[in-house]
């Protein structure tokens, strides 16, 4: 986990609802530094800075590739995509990976709050990676435990892939939080599996 590098990913293109919002990931040319497939990983935290004292907090919950061509059966009157680089350096791709990420908190004046941000995020804000300490930090109660306010957010609004995001997140807090908490978060674990279990024998 403590490999985390600061990049930025992306810009907020559009939003599906107040919490949910969709990220184009930078392709190639667009940003100073080159954004790989891990830094937008599923169930990766990520942030949005909307001004010196608040930072909206969210997670990758889904992904989709986009693609212009595709369907286009008609004769290419243009060059390879390939060849692009070569004839027209400032050309940008027009395919690219868009990212769902779901809103689950703030930070205001590096005091972490775990809800439903108030705030509309703008267009074109840039979506970045959460450090090592930040993640720390977001997920941290006052006595130091492991926090995750959000937890039935997730499950109201990721749809099916709820319970395989909820256990990605608590994966990536078994590495984070001190090993006295490691028994809540085993507890919670068996908790989802005992929900996914009746949820199934109810369908």
């Amino acid at each position: 986990m403590k490999d985390i590098r600061f990049v930025n990913i992306g810009k907020i293109i559009k939003s599906d609802s107040h919490i949910n919002y969709k990220c184009r990931v930078y392709g190639n040319r667009e940003s100073n530094e080159e954004v790989g497939e891990k830094d937008y990983k599923f169930g990766q935290f990520v942030k949005m800075k909307l001004s010196n004292n608040y930072t909206i907090i969210g997670v990758i919950y889904n992904s989709q590739l986009y693609n212009p061509d595709y369907g286009n059966f008609g004769p290419r009157l243009s060059n390879p995509a390939s060849d692009n680089t070569i004839f027209m350096p400032d050309y940008i791709e027009e395919t690219a990976v868009i990212l769902d990420i779901l809103l689950v908190g703030w930070l205001e004046d590096n005091k972490t709050n775990q809800n439903i941000p108030p705030w509309v995020v703008p267009l074109n804000t840039e979506v970045t990676t959460i450090l090592y300490n930040e993640l720390i930090n977001f997920h941290k109660n006052d006595n130091g435990g492991p926090l995750l306010a959000y937890y039935n957010q997730i499950l109201m609004n990721t749809g099916s892939i709820s319970y395989n995001l909820l256990f990605c997140i608590i994966n990536q807090l078994e590495l984070l939080v001190d090993k006295q908490y490691l028994n809540k978060l085993e507890l919670l674990k068996q908790h989802l599996v005992w929900q996914q279990t009746t949820l199934a024998t109810k369908v």
